[in-house]
């Protein structure tokens, strides 16, 4: 885990962090906007087969539950 460290120096800052994070939320859905349905729909399937697959994976791989099946 990483600790919060407001006193490490920072080499680098952003500039204008906020109106950047703004614009470049808005540069996505501009681009998002602009795909065909397809691309949509293909979406759609492949983050519902990676949902269930990172799911199972964590059910069968966890550490808590294998810590509860135990008490």
């Amino acid at each position: 885990m990483v600790a919060y460290e407001p006193e490490r120096p920072r080499p680098f800052r952003v500039p204008l962090v906020w109106p950047v994070c703004v614009l470049s939320a808005a540069g996505c859905v501009f681009i998002m906007y602009g795909l065909p349905r397809t691309a949509w729909e293909r979406f759609g399937i492949w983050l519902a087969i990676g949902l269930v697959l990172y799911f199972t994976y964590g059910f069968n791989h966890s550490k808590l539950r294998g810590r509860a099946a135990e008490v």
